[in-house]
């Protein structure tokens, strides 16, 4: 269950949204308050696609044609998907001329996302070794109100991408859907089981997603058995939510670096681990990747991760 990491890369929205910018559209909004409390100072804002940003995330890998080659899998993830008939996974393939023997999967996953994309991967391993493309692009901008304060001071839109060497049999992985806590995350327009309210942009319910939270990292803390000696990172979501999931995860090493992106959906986790390979605060071990989100559904792997970057 060894993960290696050889490429990373990511790409921001266009447009940087810092909090003095962001006070000035909501004056309402006590940001220096707000700021403390949840921890983001800077979020991004994109005009292009989700599909457009993901090309140029895995166009900052500068893949060689020797690497296009030697890419076993990509797998693709975004909730704002360009194309659906083909979906943006195969036009990926397509752009980078991927061969014809790499694999495509699609999946349309929130913040739960990433644990359960590197459970994929090792799922559709067949070989001894295998390279996995992980692809996460998102634009939640596209789907929030512009008058929704809240929201807009949270989400961000990024994509990123890591080239993973992945070995041995598969880590330990736990999930759990809570589908019935579906309305407290969602687009209401778009789920026919939600009477009432049908409005076409997001909504969350803060003090539901926050409760949900607390007892899926509880849950994961417990099925997956995390110790104090290993790397915990959890989704991105904000500070005061991660801090106050301290006291329910073994491990005191939890990361957050999130301060300068804002919450990015599926992209948090591997934005987290390319920061820190980015700082040089990387460090070879045991880590705990915990997702938790729309759905409502929860996820968490234990992977051995190594950086095998040049």
């Amino acid at each position: 269950m060894t993960t290696t990491i050889l490429k990373y890369a990511y790409s921001t929205g266009d447009i940087r949204v810092d909090n003095d910018h962001l006070s000035q559209n909501f004056p309402e909004l006590n940001i220096n308050r707000l700021e403390k409390k949840v921890g983001i100072k800077t979020r991004y804002r994109s005009i292009v696609s989700t599909y457009e940003n993901a090309v140029k995330s895995v166009s900052n890998l500068n893949l060689c044609d020797e690497d296009i080659k030697s890419i076993d899998y990509i797998i693709y993830c975004t909730q704002h998907e360009t194309s659906n008939i083909p979906n943006d996974a195969f036009l990926l393939h397509e752009y980078f001329k991927f061969s014809e023997t790499t694999e495509t999967l699609y999946t349309n996953l929130g913040c739960s996302a990433y644990p359960t994309l590197l459970n994929y991967a090792f799922a559709l391993n067949k070989k001894e070794k295998s390279r996995v493309l992980v692809v996460t692009t998102e634009k939640y901008s596209s789907s929030i109100n512009a008058n929704d304060a809240i929201n807009n001071y949270l989400f961000s839109d990024i994509a990123t991408s890591i080239v993973f060497e992945i070995e041995g049999p598969r880590p330990k992985y736990k999930s759990g859907t809570v589908s019935s806590g579906m309305k407290n995350l969602c687009i209401p327009a778009k789920i026919p089981l939600i009477e009432g309210d049908k409005s076409q942009y997001f909504y969350m319910n803060g003090q539901a997603v926050f409760g949900f939270s607390q007892s899926a990292v509880e849950q994961l803390n417990k099925d997956l058995s995390i110790t104090e000696d290993m790397i915990v990172i959890p989704h991105q979501a904000n500070e005061f939510m991660i801090k106050s999931m301290k006291n329910k995860i073994n491990s005191k090493n939890i990361i957050i670096n999130f301060h300068e992106f804002g919450n990015s959906v599926s992209s948090t986790i591997p934005l987290a681990i390319i920061i820190m390979l980015e700082k040089g605060e990387f460090t070879n071990g045991k880590y705990a990747l915990l997702g938790f989100g729309v759905g409502l559904a929860y996820s968490g792997i234990i992977i051995n991760l190594y950086n095998g970057s040049i």
